[in-house]
């Protein structure tokens, strides 16, 4: 095994922390501006300037970053946060004081409040905060990632590997030769 095969998981990580950090900088300034056109509608608990963000950051920063495209398994890393938040809150609910009738509806109005219908005030919107928005973003950014990856011409990859290659002509294809 490589050593950089071994280093593709903290890779993934530090993709993790550019689309969080990132994507809720950026985008909570967003939030505060243009968030009133759709603050109490479906799309509020989804923090759609902190997705937009995040996926803008996957497309265009993931790319200069990382061009074995690991940027597209963020979402893993978020995913993995999401679930210790659902596992806490399922099993810390009690219906003595809960607000919901179940304990998976409890962890869903917590992290994914449905405005008018309900609220995560009990927690102060914390687990939202902090483990839904960050799933968000890293699902956004390694769609951002994976869009970039996909929609770039295969050609243009190898015209971009020959280059950097240190044999420049003797490496690169007939097509691209300059020394015939």
């Amino acid at each position: 095994m490589s050593k950089s095969f071994l280093l593709y998981p903290v890779r993934v990580a530090g993709h993790y922390v550019l689309a969080v950090a990132g994507g809720m900088t950026i985008g909570l300034i967003l939030e505060g501006t243009v968030g009133r056109f759709y603050s109490h509608t479906i799309f509020e608990p989804f923090a759609p300037c902190i997705a937009m963000t995040a996926f803008a950051l996957g497309a265009v920063v993931s790319y200069h970053l990382d061009r074995v495209h690991l940027a597209s398994w963020t979402w893993t890393i978020g995913l993995i946060w999401l679930l210790v938040a659902i596992r806490e809150l399922t099993h810390s609910w009690d219906p003595r004081w809960a607000h919901t009738r179940t304990a998976w509806e409890y962890a869903r109005s917590q992290l994914f409040p449905v405005p008018l219908y309900d609220s995560c005030g009990g927690t102060e919107c914390l687990y939202q905060l902090l483990f839904a928005i960050p799933f968000i973003a890293s699902v956004a950014y390694s769609a951002g990632s994976f869009a970039r990856s996909t929609s770039e011409p295969k050609t243009s990859r190898l015209w971009v590997q020959t280059i950097r290659s240190p044999q420049f002509p003797a490496t690169a294809p007939k097509k691209l030769r300059t020394d015939n």
